[in-house]
């Protein structure tokens, strides 16, 4: 069981920057979006990111702030497509997880439904590692 986490974070989606791979991950029944994603940390130290998919780009410019704040704790992150009920699901853990408050600029624009979207929020650097998880399927359970 994972218990609820006062460090939540909602991801939206999760894209694969290679189509075959998307292509073979959705044959065997697991969520997959192809969209190139790029981030670079320029000559200042602040870090360029952009989201290309078909009918969304999202472009950020963030630049780390202040000191690195250690989470020395594991941690739990559980990922799974959107519907009626969850079939498959994606568990990464690890631990070790450094983050930094940014002060960030962001844009999006497309016909996609998250262009519609509302940024909140801080946003913050977090690395994590060493991480290792695992794809499955969940199996219902049945009732006699």
């Amino acid at each position: 069981m994972i218990a609820p986490s006062p460090d939540a974070v909602l991801v939206l989606g999760l894209w694969v920057p290679d189509r075959e791979y998307v292509a073979y991950m959705r044959a065997r029944g697991h969520h997959a979006e192809y969209g190139m994603v790029t981030l670079v940390k320029d000559s200042k130290g602040a870090f360029q990111g952009e989201i290309q998919l078909d009918k969304l780009n999202v472009k950020a410019s963030a630049t780390p702030q202040g000191e690195v704040r250690n989470e020395p704790d594991p941690f739990t992150q559980v990922f799974f497509e959107p519907g009626k009920k969850v079939e498959n699901v994606v568990v990464i853990g690890g631990a070790n997880a450094r983050e930094r408050d940014c002060t960030a600029e962001w844009s999006k624009k497309g016909d996609h439904p998250l262009s519609r979207g509302v940024f909140v929020g801080p946003t913050f650097l977090n690395i994590e590692g060493p991480i290792k998880g695992s794809a499955y399927r969940l199996q219902e359970t049945k009732t006699p």
